[in-house]
């Protein structure tokens, strides 16, 4: 016997899976997308910084967890628009652009201003920025996480809901 979870979307029903799929590979795809903008300008974040965060080294293991970070991230998202009443405001493409993009702002005054700094201080990392960590590159590059959060999202709810 199987319980499988529905949530009201903007007057229909995803089933858990659907938002876990959608949520996921947004998420996924944003914090690719999302990546380079900020290596461009501050390379030690997605490529050691995050890896650090684990007692992990390495460029290629930053990147893992940088990406596992947006997917669970996206999966946060797609969840969170799947509720009422916030989910009944996300309609339409500019709207839902404009609502990854303020999640995507708490993400960086969260995670990446207060959370990330402490995390590698706490593991003793020697360049790890102070408190709060408010860099403009990574405004832009959380902007860009959540355009493209917001833009992915709806259309994926829509395709994994009709799949389940």
């Amino acid at each position: 016997m199987s319980t499988q979870t529905s949530l009201r979307v903007e007057g229909r029903t995803d089933t858990g899976i659907g938002i876990l799929l959608s949520g996921g590979i947004a998420g996924l795809v944003a914090a690719a997308v999302m990546a380079p903008v900020w290596i461009y300008f501050r390379p030690f974040i997605v490529t050691n910084a995050a890896a650090a965060l684990y007692n992990l080294q390495g460029s290629l293991m930053g990147w893992v967890v940088h990406l596992v970070h947006g997917t669970v991230f996206g999966v946060l998202f797609a969840f969170l628009v799947t509720k009422s009443p916030l989910g009944t405001k996300v309609g339409g493409v500019s709207r839902s652009v404009a609502s990854g993009m303020a999640y995507s702002l708490v993400l960086w005054v969260v995670g990446a201003g207060i959370v990330l700094p402490l995390g590698l201080m706490i593991s003793d990392v020697p360049a790890a920025p102070l408190v709060p960590n408010l860099h403009p590159s990574g405004l832009l590059a959380h902007l860009v996480y959540g355009a493209v959060l917001g833009l992915l999202v709806p259309p994926l709810l829509s395709a994994t809901g009709k799949m389940s």
